[in-house]
């Protein structure tokens, strides 16, 4: 029998946000290792695409596409992306024809328009069986709370007919409509795309970070307050500081909080960073934020499943989180690594930071290797390519 040729379509620039870029190889990655000849193709940078083959260990790039229309802003408007989505399809189209593909997994893109229906018509007139992500549910909030209302109602509009033409629902998250074939899952690591974190000694200061693209579920906020609260107490035993890594939703006003609450001494913004400098980040910091306010997109008691987790545990830092974490709910006992705190409550208790500090040693190596037994990319998507295999369409 031969392989499946599968290809991940993804509307992302790749080069723009690098936690979603190992998340997106980390998939392409794991239809290659579960026996599927495994392609994707993606933005690299606002102006060309790329098409990648992937095998075990590496990707390499079989096709570079330049488009000569340049972007009107730089920040995402509907001009832009409708005319980008447009000129995408059509080249994906020629991908899928050249390489013969029968099956595409596609990362949701937004918003939801007549060009993306028309190209799920494509796919189905072909009869290549489609699989189409999304990456968070339910979405409304999500969309909302980042400030892109026409993107919101154009989803709105749209929904039901996209849900009609694609063959599979993988949701990252709990799906609340029977509409469709759909598998629930979670996100995955591959934790060869992280360093290890050095094992720290411990002292008298605490540093705290959180890591990518900031947007208000993520709750650093919370953080300021707590830290707020703690220094206007008096005889702290311990300095506490809290270093910021990523860019940021312009709804998000850290930097506005940070010098009202007279933190500037105890919050460091470091922008984005990647490779080296993202790495002597991680071995300096001793415990890592996860989301903190996730009630603020979706209801309360929702499991969810963050990159930002996933990566905190390849890397070999403990966390602290709010609300859900998906791999936790059927655990009678937290690992000694996790802290959660009251989503409900609005600034993170930092003396309860201070005391999961004090009460453990984190051991980089047991925090990682949690991650390969449990939050392998394979596992987390071996029934998506079980679902591809039983249809012929």
């Amino acid at each position: 029998m031969d392989k499946k040729k599968i290809l991940y379509i993804s509307f992302l620039d790749e080069c723009k946000r690098p936690g979603y870029k190992k998340k997106l190889y980390g998939e392409a990655r794991a239809f290659h290792n579960l026996d599927c000849e495994s392609y994707m193709i993606t933005f690299h940078g606002t102006n060309m695409i790329y098409v990648y083959h992937f095998s075990n260990k590496t990707q390499s790039i079989i096709k570079k596409i330049y488009l000569q229309k340049k972007r009107i802003s730089k920040k995402r408007n509907i001009f832009d992306e409708l005319f980008s989505i447009n000129t995408f399809f059509k080249e994906t189209k020629k991908v899928i024809q050249d390489l013969k593909i029968d099956s595409v997994y596609m990362r949701r893109i937004i918003p939801i328009t007549p060009f993306l229906l028309h190209f799920l018509n494509y796919l189905r007139k072909n009869k290549i069986f489609i699989s189409y992500e999304y990456p968070s549910y339910p979405w409304q909030k999500d969309l909302l709370t980042s400030g892109y209302k026409l993107f919101y109602i154009l989803d709105k509009i749209f929904y039901n007919s996209l849900i009609k033409k694609i063959n599979l629902l993988v949701c990252f998250g709990k799906y609340d409509r029977k509409d469709c074939d759909f598998i629930e899952t979670m996100n995955g690591v591959d934790v060869n795309d992280f360093k290890l974190k050095k094992q720290n000694v411990k002292n008298k200061c605490i540093h705290l970070l959180g890591v990518g693209h900031v947007v208000p579920k993520h709750g650093y906020d919370k953080v300021l307050l707590g830290l707020k609260k703690y220094y206007d107490e008096s005889n702290q035993e311990f300095e506490v500081f809290f270093h910021i890594v990523g860019d940021m939703n312009p709804n998000v006003k850290l930097h506005e909080m940070t010098n009202e609450y007279k933190l500037e001494n105890h919050v460091i913004f470091h922008g984005v960073k990647t490779g080296e400098e993202l790495d002597n980040l991680f071995d300096l910091c001793d415990i890592a934020i996860d989301s903190l306010a996730l009630n603020r997109i979706i209801d309360s008691g929702q499991f969810v499943g963050t990159l930002k987790s996933r990566e905190y545990l390849a890397r070999g830092i403990p966390f602290i989180y709010a609300g859900n974490v998906d791999f936790t709910y059927k655990l009678e006992k937290l690992p000694y690594f996790l802290l959660k705190v009251d989503e409900n409550q609005n600034y993170l208790n930092i003396n309860e930071v201070v005391n999961f500090y004090n009460d453990n040693i984190f051991i980089p190596e047991d925090i990682r290797n949690y991650a390969i037994e449990h939050l392998n990319w394979e596992k987390m998507l071996l029934s998506v390519i079980m679902k591809m295999n039983e249809n012929d369409i």
